[in-house]
């Protein structure tokens, strides 16, 4: 009889240590589920961002394209401004020439080809 209670104690120690082993276990397993649970939410939150982020880029490139459209007509209408005002100093600078190369004569206004034309007779 002695030796039952000892095998019987014996398999009671075994058991409340197997209890002790399977609640610390299942505390083990419960902050594992815990913390999968926190980076599944932070997973989730993470692509959240990402979708928030790709929409505000789209957003963004959609709101530049016609900024960017109107600059290139901006800059091409000053380039137009620039050769029409290049032409007008051209025309202008050959009317200059061609008022300079005239002179006041007692008849009127003249040119210098004729005065050449005299000088070469002489």
């Amino acid at each position: 009889m002695a030796r039952l209670s000892q095998q019987t104690e014996g398999f009671s120690r075994l058991v409340v240590r197997a209890q002790e082993q399977s609640q610390t276990l299942a505390q083990q397993a419960s902050q594992a589920a815990a913390n999968a649970q926190a980076a599944a939410q932070q997973r989730d939150l993470a692509k959240q961002d990402q979708s928030n982020s790709e929409a505000q880029a789209q957003l963004a490139r959609q709101q530049a394209a016609p900024s960017s459209k109107k600059a290139d007509q901006a800059t091409q209408q000053a380039e137009e401004y620039r050769q029409e005002r290049e032409a007008e100093l051209v025309q202008l600078q050959q009317a200059l020439g061609q008022i300079a190369e005239t002179r006041r004569t007692a008849m009127g206004p003249g040119d210098d080809a004729g005065q050449q034309v005299d000088s070469l007779r002489l």
